[in-house]
């Protein structure tokens, strides 16, 4: 039915005490940081960040080789908790450093074996021409003659021919076009010339050895080279696949940490105490009060009332009929602090208009049955089940709406 009423809070506390009453707040969860002084150096993040973007990697290079995981049963199973004790254990367990580097030089590694395997996929495509040419490249060079492999039409032969230093003959059975050109060596530029003007497609044999002896060796190294890939997959699904889980709630402490120097860097300072100044619901007050007093003595909260020319944040408020709507007062954009919140207006409006444009009472029953389904069977995240929730209630008016106009999958 409206905005959640928000008090301003500062926290005076001393300086000691700055990073373990951040993490206290932010374990609480009930506060906004706010203000704008930056702190000292000593509270620089690089490390932080480099660390997350290993982590970031690690789990993206990982996600290529994992198991498709089936989103029916992530969706069903949600998001997993993870007890302190567990998260140190994981904690201890894994050497971020050591791994990233390690899967680094897999994935190097890895890298190198498919470019190989590509640079001799082209060489045999080069050879498929002339494989069936029985002899090598070894076979056509003499001193004082030099040679060329080459493709070339019947016309284009009798025009070669009739140059007196050219002698050329058809040499594969099986493709008439494919000729060996022979030509006094110092005539070479000048034969080159003369190839392209008659535009003579130029083939090489790449080895001192018959084409299709060369493209069974070139096959035989490329099925080396695959399986050299499957061990280094193997070893990436033994020793790191496991660890996925892992290594993503590693990455979600390290990006809270970031989140919590970036809180830090709101507050005020000076050589011996520390404000952190922020935003609270009213409601959350005596919480607030009671964390501070009671676990920081020689901290102090002040609340006061937001002034006109602040901007608090906006918590939306509303029963449990149209809180669901919320969805659609946050898609169009949420009202000032001071104005009012539209969601318990629109709520009703939604309802009718949804039903009145399906208006199928079979369609209806389906998405209720399908909504309510999915809000019993499923672990939802907050915006989820809104989104679900508002759905069944279009669902709802289909069905009377479809009723009122004998409308069955109609």
């Amino acid at each position: 039915m409206a905005i959640k009423k928000t008090l301003k809070s500062s926290i005076i506390c001393p300086v000691s005490d700055h990073e373990t009453l951040l993490e206290a707040l932010q374990l609480w969860g009930k506060i906004e940081i706010s203000g704008h002084r930056q702190l000292n150096n000593e509270y620089s993040q690089m490390p932080l960040d480099e660390t997350v973007d290993d982590l970031n990697y690690i789990i993206s290079f990982l996600n290529n080789y994992a198991d498709k995981e089936s989103a029916y049963k992530k969706f069903k199973e949600g998001l997993k908790e993870i007890s302190l004790e567990k998260l140190l254990k994981i904690a201890d367990s894994i050497d971020i450093l050591k791994d990233y580097s390690e899967l680094r030089e897999l994935d190097s590694n890895i890298k190198k074996c498919k470019s190989g395997i590509s640079d001799r996929l082209r060489q045999i495509k080069t050879l498929e021409t002339v494989k069936n040419v029985k002899f090598s490249a070894a076979d056509i060079k003499f001193n004082n003659v030099g040679s060329f492999l080459g493709k070339a039409d019947d016309n284009t032969l009798k025009k070669i021919k009739s140059y007196s230093y050219l002698y050329a003959e058809a040499v594969d059975v099986s493709d008439k076009n494919i000729v060996v050109l022979l030509y006094p060596s110092e005539k070479e530029k000048e034969v080159r010339n003369i190839l392209s003007k008659l535009e003579v497609e130029l083939l090489d044999l790449l080895d001192n050895d018959v084409p299709q002896k060369v493209i069974a060796r070139i096959e035989k190294e490329i099925e080396n080279i695959e399986q050299k890939i499957q061990k280094f997959i193997a070893d990436i699904k033994q020793k790191y696949i496991k660890k996925k889980f892992n290594y993503m709630v590693l990455l979600d402490v390290y990006e809270n940490e970031n989140n919590l120097i970036n809180e830090s860097q709101k507050t005020e300072h000076t050589k011996y105490m520390s404000v952190i100044s922020g935003w609270v619901p009213a409601a959350a007050r005596g919480e607030l009060q009671k964390l501070v007093t009671e676990n920081f003595k020689t901290s102090y909260v002040h609340f006061s009332k937001p002034k006109k020319d602040e901007d608090p944040p906006v918590i939306l408020q509303n029963r449990s009929f149209s809180e669901p709507f919320e969805v659609v007062t946050n898609l169009y954009g949420t009202p000032s602090y001071s104005w009012l919140d539209p969601t318990a207006y629109l709520a009703p409006f939604f309802i009718l208009f949804f039903g009145l444009c399906l208006t199928d009472a079979g369609y209806g029953l389906i998405i209720t049955a399908v909504t309510l389904w999915f809000l019993k069977s499923f672990n939802l995240k907050e915006s989820t089940r809104k989104f679900i929730k508002m759905m069944m209630w279009g669902g709802v008016a289909s069905v009377v709406a479809g009723a009122l106009t004998g409308s069955w999958f109609g």
